[in-house]
């Protein structure tokens, strides 16, 4: 660099100079910088954290939002449910009671409907069958002519010649309530021979089934049958005594029922009916709710459960407060096989999966009544559900088709092919219809509960025997229902097991034809002759049902009639009591006045 004579100190003294103020200048501006960067990047840093609240925030939003979806969507199809429910309770109670032709659309003009639905009952001018009379004997009652049919106008008296005279017939109806007085011969006797006097002798007493009891084995039948023959409220039963003169406490009665049971009176009826129904191979089971209300150590709650049991000729009523397997394996105790035909409950399921050697038939009219139950609830999915029932309509009506073919081999297996072929069909309609993206969820509800229970519903292809239907059970709970209905269950525990033994004695008598009411009489007429106690096993035997039906023909014996009354026989104070319901022509109670 050329000085041009400076001084080279002056000049590098002014270099430096120079140079320090630049690089102060820049040390100025690096420190500025740097700063800037600093409060830049701290700025930066406090945008990032913020916008990574604001992801998280986005986030958790997101997955609220995604919950909230969920739980509206779940909550719409829980009002949907809830709808379809309340439409099926609705026609429940207003609508049709029985399910035949149920999944027929309602017509659009009514009068059609009627025009075009059969007519019920005889046609037009057909000849009837006339008229019926009742099987009693006739009892004749004589009527006179009147007093002016007598008579002529003009004032003189008819000669009257009787001709055969015109018959008509009414049953007649009678109730009353009769007070027998037992007049006992008491004598005292000596012998004519040797004179010998020996001690006094008092006529037997009348049997009665509650030892010293007031009352007669009729009276205590008529209970037993008002009660547990024709579900009746015993203060109705009450009422209906009193207005007929007799005013009996209803701790009278509840004792006397307590006394029977305790006894064992129809206990050990019960026992041999439990036992045979046991040795059957294919029954119809059940359940349904009962109240008992009194407490135990396993059950604080007055819901327990009246299961039955149906076999070919019994039918047998169990009182438990479980609704599980463990009351089927206790009915089963000692069974190791058999077919149970019954509704899709868990207990079922459960039972068979514990015991391999017992077959499960479902009941096809359960699985049809979801689908009857899918168009009242959800009326969009009618045609659908249409389709589906005419399937199971064809399919019954088949089976129905087979079976009356079966005692004619050729013809029956060209029936169950057509039955098996409809099967068949059946079974690729719910695989084609389980994957076809287009059905909602109800539809496949339906779809996977026909998958699920395949094999129990299939069960009567290859066992003609076996029904499709569980109706037989469903009917035997009628009585168990209407009871539950009438006087709202049992206010003990020994209340509700002779419930059960009395439930299952009636029907079992009623599945083998067996009249109830002469079969109660003879038998508690046989237990007060055992002094109030259970026959012995020989004695018993001719009263089991299956054994009673074989002797019905046979003219029953006489029930013991009351000791005549003579004016020889002397009226003592042992004076028995009685009341009856029975139609005899002795001297009753006057009727009370409103």
């Amino acid at each position: 660099m050329a000085s041009y004579g400076v001084p080279k100190n002056l000049i590098r003294s002014l270099e430096k100079a120079v140079s320090d103020k630049v690089a102060d200048e820049y040390r100025a501006k690096v420190d500025g910088a740097e700063q800037q960067t600093m409060r830049t990047s701290d700025a930066c840093n406090l945008w990032r954290l913020r916008s990574n609240a604001y992801q998280q925030k986005a986030q958790s939003l997101e997955l609220k939002m995604t919950l909230v979806e969920t739980k509206m969507k779940q909550a719409h199809k829980a009002v949907a449910n809830m709808a379809a429910y309340c439409k099926k309770l609705r026609h429940q109670i207003f609508g049709d009671k029985s399910e035949r032709g149920a999944s027929q659309p309602a017509p659009a003009n009514p009068a059609d409907s009627d025009a075009a639905a059969p007519k019920r009952g005889k046609k037009p001018g057909a000849k009837g069958n006339g008229r019926k009379h009742d099987s009693a004997e006739p009892e004749p009652v004589n009527h006179d002519l009147a007093g002016s049919d007598k008579f002529c106008a003009c004032g003189g008296q008819f000669e009257l010649t009787d001709l055969p005279p015109q018959e008509s017939h009414e049953t007649h109806f009678e109730e009353r309530i009769v007070v027998r007085q037992h007049l006992r011969r008491k004598c005292i006797r000596r012998c004519r021979a040797c004179g010998h006097l020996a001690p006094i002798k008092t006529a037997k007493a009348p049997d009665k089934i509650i030892p010293r009891g007031k009352y007669s084995v009729e009276f205590w039948r008529f209970i037993l049958e008002e009660k547990f023959w024709l579900q009746r409220p015993l203060n109705r039963t009450r009422e209906k005594l009193k207005w007929l003169g007799a005013t009996i406490r209803l701790g009278t009665i509840t004792n006397g029922l307590q006394f029977l049971y305790k006894r064992r009176i129809f206990e050990v009826i019960y026992e041999h009916i439990v036992v045979r129904s046991q040795l059957a191979e294919l029954r119809h089971m059940d359940d349904t709710g009962w109240k008992v209300f009194a407490e135990t150590e396993e059950k604080h709650s007055p819901r327990w459960c009246m299961w039955v049991s149906v076999t070919s000729d019994c039918t047998v009523f169990i009182l438990d407060p479980r609704r599980s397997n463990e009351v089927i394996a206790a009915h089963l105790d000692g069974v190791s096989e058999g077919i149970i035909v019954c509704d899709r409950h868990s207990s079922f399921k459960c039972f068979a999966k514990n015991n391999p050697g017992f077959t499960i038939a479902f009941c096809w009219i359960h699985q049809r009544r979801d689908f009857i139950n899918l168009q009242i609830g959800h009326p969009v999915h009618h045609a659908w559900a249409e389709t589906w029932l005419a399937r199971v309509d064809a399919l019954i009506a088949q089976n129905k088709v087979r079976i009356a073919a079966i005692h004619q081999p050729e013809q029956f297996k060209v029936e169950d092919a057509i039955l098996r072929k409809m099967i068949d069909e059946m079974k690729k309609n719910i695989d084609s219809g389980l994957i076809d993206s287009s059905l909602s969820q109800e539809q496949l509800t339906e779809l996977k509960s026909l998958r699920d229970h395949w094999s129990g519903l299939t069960v009567f292809i290859d066992r003609p025997h076996v029904p499709m239907s569980n109706n037989e059970a469903e009917r035997a709970l009628r009585d168990a229902v209407l009871g539950r209905k009438s006087y709202y269950g049992s206010r003990s525990l020994w209340s509700g097991y002779l419930t059960s033994h009395l439930l299952t004695i009636y029907a079992t008598l009623e599945q083998n034809g067996i009249d109830m009411h002469l079969w109660m009489g003879e038998y508690l007429h046989a237990c007060a002759k055992n002094n109030g106690f259970p026959l012995p096993e020989r004695d018993l035997q001719p009263f089991l049902p299956w054994n009673y039906k074989q002797t019905i023909n046979i003219p029953p014996t006489a029930a013991p009639q009351p000791a005549s009354q003579s004016t020889a026989e002397s009226n003592t104070n042992q004076v028995s009591i009685t009341i009856s319901i029975l139609p005899q022509q002795e001297q009753h109670l006057p009727r009370p006045s409103p």
